[in-house]
């Protein structure tokens, strides 16, 4: 549950940050935005400078009990 809490901490603060960043590095976001590299907000680039690396998502294992997984 921490990974989330810190995923929701980077992404709060990258929401703060965003208006006041640089008017070079907000043209560098909106460019990003309207690239064929968009995926999401948090994937650029930029935001490491400020924040740090982005706090991956974990993945969440999927267990089948033997038995469903047999039948």
């Amino acid at each position: 549950m921490k990974h989330i809490e810190k995923l929701v901490r980077y992404l709060e603060a990258m929401t703060e940050l965003e208006p006041n960043l640089p008017p070079e590095e907000r043209a560098d976001l909106q460019c990003y935005y309207e690239s064929e590299e968009f995926t999401r907000d948090s994937d650029w680039p930029g935001w490491a400078k400020y924040l740090g690396p982005r706090p991956e998502p974990r993945q969440l294992a999927l267990v089948v009990p033997l038995e469903r997984r047999s039948a």
